[in-house]
C-alpha cells in the first residue's frame, strides 16, 4: 500500500472528514487524498496554505480527524509537527508520518546528501514512545518508506496491549544512532505488516 492509500482507507472506514497534510510539495499524496475537508501546508508548493508548520500550527484553530506529517524531516522538526498535531487532532482521530523506516546510514542522515532520503524523523517517533504517548497506539507500517501511526483503535483487539506501552529506553544523541536504530528498529519502531494493519480496522 503506498501512503495515500492508507490515509483513504482510514478515511473510509472510520468515516473521517477533516484531514491535514504538512509537506505537501507536488502534491503527490495531497490530490489523491478523498476527504470532504483538507488542508495542506508547505511553504514552497502545494497544498492550500503557504507557510511554514510552525506558522501554521501557531494561527489554526480547527481540529482534524487526520493529519499526516510530511514536511521537513529532521529530528526536531517532526518532534514538533507531532507534538503540535497532538493538539489539534480528535480524540478518535489519528496521525501518520511518512519515511519512518529508513534503509541506510546514508539515507537518514542530516543534512541531505542523496536524493533517496527519509531523514532522521524517526527519532522523533521513537522520542515519543519512550516519553509522551501513553495510552496510545504507535507502530510504523512497513511499506513505502515506513508509515508511522500514533492514534486510537477502533476494535479493541489484543494488538492495543503491545501497541500502548511505554519503550523503556534512556533517550540521548547516543542512545538515537543509525547503529542502534538498526539493530532494535523492530522493537523500538513496532513494525508491523500491511496485513496486520488490515486486520485492526
Amino acid at each position: 500500500m503506498t501512503r495515500d492509500q492508507i490515509i483513504n482507507t482510514l478515511i473510509q472506514s472510520r468515516g473521517y472528514t477533516s484531514y491535514l497534510e504538512i509537506g505537501c510539495q507536488k502534491n503527490r499524496t495531497f490530490n489523491r487524498v478523498e476527504c470532504l475537508t483538507k488542508v495542506g501546508v508547505d511553504p514552497e508548493m502545494g497544498g492550500t496554505h503557504r507557510m511554514t508548520s510552525d506558522e501554521y500550527f501557531n494561527q489554526n484553530d480547527k481540529v482534524f480527524d487526520i493529519i499526516f506529517i510530511d514536511g521537513l524531516h529532521h529530528h526536531d522538526q517532526v518532534l514538533k509537527d507531532i507534538k503540535n498535531a497532538q493538539k489539534v487532532i480528535n480524540p478518535r482521530g489519528v496521525i501518520l508520518l511518512h519515511d519512518m523506516l529508513p534503509t541506510s546510514e546514508l539515507m537518514q542522515r542530516v543534512p541531505r546528501e542523496v536524493k533517496e532520503w527519509t531523514g532522521d524523523g524517526w527519532k522523533a517517533f521513537v522520542d515519543m514512545r519512550a516519553t509522551n504517548i501513553k495510552g496510545k497506539v504507535m507502530f510504523v507500517i512497513n511499506t513505502d518508506y515506513g508509515i508511522g501511526y500514533i492514534g486510537g483503535s477502533e476494535n479493541g483487539k489484543p494488538y492495543l496491549d503491545f501497541f500502548t506501552k511505554l519503550l523503556r529506553l534512556k533517550i540521548s544523541d547516543d542512545t538515537l544512532t543509525w547503529e542502534n536504530f538498526d539493530k532494535n528498529k523492530q522493537e523500538w519502531m513496532n513494525i508491523i505488516t500491511v496485513e496486520d494493519f488490515i486486520s485492526m480496522l
